[in-house]
């Protein structure tokens, strides 16, 4: 597997307790994923985690920024040895591919944070 510098360094990260929205920055919903993962077109990207739920993802392309409720658990994903990180942006889906598994993360614009209801 291929190494990535994406990891979390010193950031601060933010954890919620578990969260039962399906906006942006929340959960995935297994429709976002299913369209994502079978009619987008995903792009590699390296994954930044930044203070306050900010997330950075670069590709040869472009920078862009975008904000995640829970930081905490892409840290995590990314602390595991990583296969692929892809983008796919028509459904704002963000899929880390683990050693152990692959996961999902739907990210919402970077200016629009929005509080988590359990």
């Amino acid at each position: 597997m291929p190494s990535y510098a994406n990891r979390a360094d010193d950031e601060p990260q933010t954890k919620t307790e578990p969260c039962s929205k399906f906006g942006p920055g929340h959960q995935v919903h297994w429709i976002q994923a299913r369209k994502a993962l079978h009619d987008d077109v995903g792009v590699p990207v390296t994954v930044q985690l930044e203070a306050e739920g900010r997330v950075r993802l670069d590709d040869a392309v472009q920078q862009r920024r975008y904000w995640h409720h829970d930081t905490a658990s892409i840290a995590e994903a990314l602390a595991l040895p990583c296969g692929d990180i892809i983008w796919y942006a028509r459904f704002r889906v963000l899929t880390i591919e683990t050693i152990v598994d692959q996961r999902l993360f739907n990210l919402g614009p970077g200016d629009k944070a929005v509080e988590c209801k359990a």
